[in-house]
């Protein structure tokens, strides 16, 4: 199982911070987490790619495993596309997002359905956003709503804050607060701890890594950069 989480650690660099930054057509970002709370693990898998400029595929998936019982998993996956409501200079930043999977649970497989609206503004250091979720599962409906708030400390170094609320059959609420080392200017290393609260509360070690790649431009055109490097304030 360690050997499973370090994988992901390090080779599947969490979980999307593009939200209303859209991809530059050409451009790809990758992200993986690892969450450990005691005998339970999480890995997260997230990826998007700018397949024009107002338009971004993605995937994500995620799995739990109770290491006590290896047989017993949950998971899901997903594929969804973004598009901008926004112009591309604006401030605030605008985007709606479609997506369709399913949720698995040891052998039993159930269709999801999401849809979902994301504000976002650069700020002096650092940057803001705001994204909410309707989720339909097997009859079920979901609602999420996640803040993120992201402030640079130098160079190299950025602390993050987020909440996240869930309503289905119970309501969720989760805080989280991490720090990210930029290592590399495509390769960031994050590590935070998160607490959640309600019925199933608990608190949680987070690991995980940022890839991001855009295409190179020739001639004199300006270039802004895929969401990573904006959201980072690594312009």
């Amino acid at each position: 199982m360690w050997r499973v989480l370090v994988l992901l650690f390090w080779l599947c660099p969490a979980v999307a911070l593009a939200g209303a930054w859209p991809q530059e057509h050409g451009a790809f970002f990758v992200s993986g987490e690892a969450t450990l709370d005691g005998d339970q693990q999480t890995g997260a898998l997230y990826a998007e790619y700018g397949v024009r400029p107002k338009l971004t595929f993605g995937a994500d998936a995620w799995i739990d495993v109770d290491a006590l019982h290896l047989l017993r998993y949950r998971g899901a996956g997903r594929i969804f596309v973004r598009f901008p409501l926004s112009k591309p200079d604006a401030m605030n930043k605008f985007a709606a997002e479609l997506s369709l999977g399913a949720d698995v649970q040891d052998l039993d497989i159930t269709p999801l359905y999401r849809a979902g609206l994301a504000w976002g503004r650069g700020l002096p250091k650092g940057w803001a956003q705001l994204e909410g979720s309707v989720e339909w599962l097997d009859g079920d409906t979901t609602t999420r709503l996640e803040g993120t708030y992201g402030r640079n400390l130098g160079q190299r170094w950025k602390a993050i804050g987020q909440l996240r609320l869930d309503h289905g059959l119970d309501v969720e609420t989760e805080v989280e607060a991490s720090l990210v080392w930029q290592a590399h200017p495509n390769l960031a290393l994050k590590a935070g701890v998160a607490q959640r609260f309600g019925d199933t509360s608990q608190t949680k070690i987070v690991l995980g890594t940022w890839i991001s790649h855009k295409p190179s431009r020739k001639g004199n055109a300006k270039v802004t950069g895929g969401p990573l490097r904006r959201l980072l304030g690594l312009q």
